[in-house]
């Protein structure tokens, strides 16, 4: 047998013998383009959207007002984790209602309000919106529907998960 510089074991016929027996697959190299196209790591993005991701310990975010901040990158979001005053988990969209902005910008600390720093609209731990500067200049205006997005959050074994499908 000749040798080809490889590690793998040849068949009489010069084909490495686990290709040999799946010859449905082919001997030509596979393409690349799947796996450098923006398209195909478009769709591939998705799923990490609709998957539980790990984010932190429950040691990290043991006491009422502690939060911790993860930005996903391949989300495009960024996630606020929080144990409210009830002691309970809770993780939202880490943006203000307000014009979009980033609210929290520190990865972790504690604060039972959590303010924006463009206008100063500010949530409590639950997600509500709790202050508005100046609320009686914005006409009909209703602080129970913009309170921040929350987000699934659960936790396994002290380990922090968070899912961004949105909740049913």
């Amino acid at each position: 047998m000749a040798s080809t510089g490889r590690n793998i074991a040849e068949g009489s016929n010069g084909i490495p013998k686990w290709t040999a027996n799946f010859p449905h697959l082919g001997f030509e190299p596979r393409p690349v383009e799947k796996y450098v196209s923006t398209e195909e790591f478009e769709k591939e993005r998705g799923v990490f959207r609709h998957s539980w991701l790990h984010v932190g310990r429950v040691e990290e975010i043991s006491k009422p007002g502690d939060y911790l901040v993860k930005d996903i990158a391949i989300c495009k979001t960024s996630i606020l984790v929080v144990r409210g005053k009830d002691g309970e988990l809770r993780a939202f969209h880490n943006v203000c209602r307000h014009r979009g902005n980033k609210l929290v910008w520190d990865s972790c600390g504690s604060q039972l309000r959590y303010p924006c720093k463009f206008h100063g609209w500010t949530y409590n731990t639950d997600g509500q919106l709790v202050g508005v500067p100046e609320e009686d200049m914005f006409f009909d205006f209703d602080r129970s529907s913009h309170g921040l997005v929350p987000v699934a959050v659960d936790n396994w074994e002290g380990f922090i998960f968070i899912n961004l499908s949105p909740r049913e």
